[in-house]
């Protein structure tokens, strides 16, 4: 019925106020907030982009919101980095993205409140090795991430107070077998004359998470197959002191 621009992935999602929205990563260029409620007529709703002069050749991957039970609205950028910096994950606030159902004049200016990277401030390099890769919003503003070869981050940004320096409260990295010797030529081909990248990925390497009912957690290796990971009693929100059900990623 229509076309919006992307530079890489597109999440869609519901709000409370009966609006549908689609958060584009433009890789190179920022973050746009398509409102496509109606999908003959969408509208830019809102923008972001990083600070030129803080901008050190990130690609902007993915984005992901959450709508908070207390009516806050957060959204979450990553960034899928191969050079020699840390890979970086942004905090946007976006409250004032509440009950919006027109068209703004202009699309508005998403605000940064904070930032994740990996606590050992380990760099991304060419390889992606500790490159963050995609973000899943679940259960109230729990975070669950990929990083390709750094594992499975859980962050709570549940409230304020852990919006602008989220901490880790559950990490997950396995792999069992042996890695795959023998490159896929389709892929290479598809890396070097598409995206313009050479990339030799390392294995493991975990792209994509989703979280099942009570944290129950699903990570894809691109190399090894799909792991499934089950809280300890330990976890903060799953574990033994557990009292409500969660419904996982299925409920965002």
């Amino acid at each position: 019925v229509t076309t919006i621009g992307t530079g890489h992935d597109i999440y869609v999602r519901d709000t409370p106020w009966n609006t549908t929205w689609a958060l584009s990563a433009m890789g190179g260029s920022g973050l746009i907030l398509w409102d496509v409620t109606n999908p003959v007529r969408p509208f830019q709703l809102a923008v972001w982009n990083l600070p030129e002069e803080e901008n050190l050749g990130h690609y902007f991957h993915t984005a992901d919101v959450t709508f908070q039970p207390d009516g806050q609205v957060l959204v979450v950028f990553t960034s899928e980095d191969f050079e020699e910096h840390v890979s970086p994950l942004w905090v946007l606030d976006g409250n004032p993205l509440i009950g919006l159902t027109e068209k703004p004049a202009e699309p508005i200016q998403l605000e940064r409140i904070g930032t994740w990277s990996n606590p050992g401030q380990h760099k991304a390099y060419a390889g992606l090795t500790f490159s963050l890769h995609n973000p899943r919003f679940h259960d109230g503003g729990i975070l669950t991430l990929s990083s390709y070869h750094g594992g499975m981050w859980q962050l709570d940004l549940r409230a304020p107070e852990f919006w602008e320096a989220p901490a880790p409260i559950a990490y997950a990295a396995f792999a069992d077998g042996e890695p795959t010797l023998v490159s896929d030529p389709i892929e290479g081909a598809v890396q070097q004359n598409l995206c313009g990248l050479e990339i030799a990925l390392d294995a493991p390497s975990y792209w994509d998470v989703e979280v099942g009912p009570n944290g129950i957690t699903y990570l894809a290796d691109g190399f090894m197959g799909l792991y499934t990971f089950t809280p300890t009693a330990e976890h903060p929100v799953y574990g033994a002191s557990r009292t409500v059900e969660y419904a996982g990623t299925a409920g965002t």
